[in-house]
């Protein structure tokens, strides 16, 4: 004979315990997923340059300087550009691609200086031939006037003018040497206060 089933009341305790697990479990989902990670291997920081259209297939695909840039994510991009208009562009380099997030026409009335503005290209080195050749997130750069001995990996801020695809370098910075001036500032502040803190605590002695 059968035994009636018997049901065991079920208790806040166990309701709490369960609903921590799944919150734990939703967690470990989206970490897997790779959601709030920054991959900073694939996409560069945020960065601007100006410089002239060399080709243009589209409004949302054309070539700045010789370098390909992907503007279909873009806010807004000018109707009228054409070969040889004059751009500013804001957004990311992307295995040598600039993926713009912004567009804009450069209306300086600057004297035939298309490719007079210095340029900013910050990433890490993707190719090293030689401390006068080497690549930038795709981007090749000439270092003849500023020579540097790099590694692949390295994260340096270049400054210069971009001539047919070509970062042409006039000043180098190595990121990591910033980082380390930075922390040793830190430490020389601390340094500071602790020796402060010393001399706040000592008093005049003796005297009971």
């Amino acid at each position: 004979m059968n035994k009636p089933t018997s049901f065991i009341p079920f208790s806040p305790f166990r309701w709490n315990a369960i609903k921590r697990a799944t919150a734990v479990l939703a967690l470990a989902s989206l970490a897997a997923c790779g959601g709030g990670s920054d991959d900073e291997s694939a996409l560069t920081t945020a960065k601007s340059f100006k410089g002239v259209v060399t080709d243009v297939v589209s409004p949302s695909s054309f070539t700045v300087d010789g370098i390909p840039v992907d503007a279909s994510g873009a806010q807004a991009t000018p109707q009228s550009l054409t070969t040889g208009s004059r751009v500013e562009l804001h957004g990311e380099v992307v295995n040598g691609v600039f993926v713009a997030r912004r567009v804009e026409l450069d209306d300086d009335d600057d004297d035939d200086d298309d490719n007079d503005d210095d340029n900013e290209l910050e990433g890490r080195v993707t190719a090293f031939t030689s401390p006068t050749s080497f690549s930038v997130d795709g981007i090749p750069v000439d270092a003849t006037a500023v020579p540097i001995t790099l590694a692949l990996g390295d994260e340096v801020e270049i400054h210069g003018v971009i001539v047919n695809g070509v970062m042409q370098a006039s000043r180098i910075e190595l990121e990591d040497d910033d980082d380390d001036d930075d922390e040793e500032d830190d430490d020389d502040d601390d340094d500071d206060d602790d020796d402060d803190d010393d001399d706040d605590n000592s008093g005049p002695s003796g005297g009971n």
